[in-house]
Order: structure tokens, then sequence, then C-alpha cells
């Protein structure tokens, strides 16, 4: 009888490091997995430099709708903030200046942009990776309307689609955009007013980019 307390008893005392053991793995696995939870999403920067244009809906001689007045040309840098895999903020700062083909017409202007976007990618492990964006910001704009010249700052804004491809931490990419933007008022062969208005309108724009990711 005494043997088989015996046996008891130290089986009880065997049993508590495995209880304990048990125990300390349970409290492991729940503190990884409320450190997984807590973890938050990975941030990455990156730089870019792009090129692009845009010109300004109109009617053409023809009478259809055409996108080509005071088209405007230029170069720009940005940067982007990716917040987890698909969504990213840009901030960019761009400079533009006319084409030959207004300038023939009687207007030359020169414009600064900075801007503000906010976007979504998808499929970030793709090879091409497509995005949406949209945002806004300010135009700084000198023209010279038929000898009449003036400077203006105007709201920017817009929405537009685009793609990169994924070459590791070196994206090429391509954005078409819709904007709302100012353009000044004139008629083909107007004269010298002394006086240049300015109007909002739509305009459509294509650019290039190039960005690395650090």
């Amino acid at each position: 009888m005494k043997t088989k307390w015996i046996v008891v008893v130290m089986a009880m005392f065997l049993s508590i490091p495995s209880m304990a053991s048990a125990d300390e793995l349970n409290m492991n696995v729940q503190i990884n997995v409320d450190e997984t939870e807590a973890e938050p999403p990975p941030v990455r920067f990156s730089l870019g430099f792009r090129i692009g244009g845009y010109g300004f809906k109109h009617l053409n001689e023809k009478g259809n709708t055409d996108w080509t007045a005071c088209r405007m040309n230029g170069v720009g840098i940005f940067g982007t903030v990716d917040v987890g895999q698909h969504f990213f903020t840009e901030l960019s700062l761009d400079a533009y200046h006319t084409t030959s083909e207004p300038e023939k017409n009687g207007i030359e202007r020169k414009s600064a942009h900075t801007q503000l976007a906010v976007g979504a990618r998808f499929f970030p492990d793709w090879f091409i990776t497509p995005n949406i964006h949209a945002g806004g910001g300010a135009e700084f704009t000198y023209a010279e309307v038929y000898g009449a010249d003036t400077f203006t700052v105007a709201p920017v804004g817009f929405v537009g689609v685009g793609g990169e491809i994924n070459l590791g931490d070196f994206k090429l990419g391509m954005a078409l955009r819709s904007l709302v933007m100012p353009i000044p008022e004139y008629d083909w062969n107007a004269v010298n007013t002394g006086v240049v208005d300015w109007e909002m309108e739509f305009a459509g724009q294509a650019l290039f980019t190039a960005r690395y990711v650090f």
C-alpha cells in the first residue's frame, strides 16, 4: 500500500515540469500572436524622375473634340511613401513650357506645378503593377498672349490610371491623367488687348516615370 502511494506522489512531481513547459509554450505562442497582430505595415520610400506633356480640350477645325490646345511639355521629380503593399502618397514638382505650335499662334507659357497625390497599387507581386491615383496642388504660371503678359497662381486637380514594370527596386512606369487647370483665353488671329483672362478647363496628360525604391 505504501509503495502504491509513493509511486503516485512521484508521478505527480514528475508531471509538474511537463505542465510548466506546456504553460510556457502556450504563453510564448500567445505573445508571438500578439506581436504579429500589433506589427505595423511596412513603409517604403522612393525617388523618381518623369517626363511628359499635356494639352487642353478644345474643338478642332472639323468640329471634333481635341486635346492639343496650348500643348505643354516638361520634366519633373517626385517622391513616394508606400504604406503596406497597396497604398501610397506622392509629392511632386514639375516644370512645363509650351511647344512650338502654340508659340506660332501667339501664346508662350511657362509653368511650375507642385502636387500631392494618393493612390492604390494592385497586384504588387506581378511583373506589371497597375495603379489608380488622384490629387491636386497649385500651378505657378507665366503666359504671354499676343504681346500681353501675365502671371497667376491657380489650383490644379487630377485623377489618373497608370502602371509600372517591376525590375526589383527599380520601377519603370506610365500614367494617363485627366486634369482641371487654368488656361489663358485666346482666339486665333486675335490682337493684343493688353489684358489676359484665365479660365479653368479640362486637359489630358501622359507621363513616363522611373523611380527607385529604398
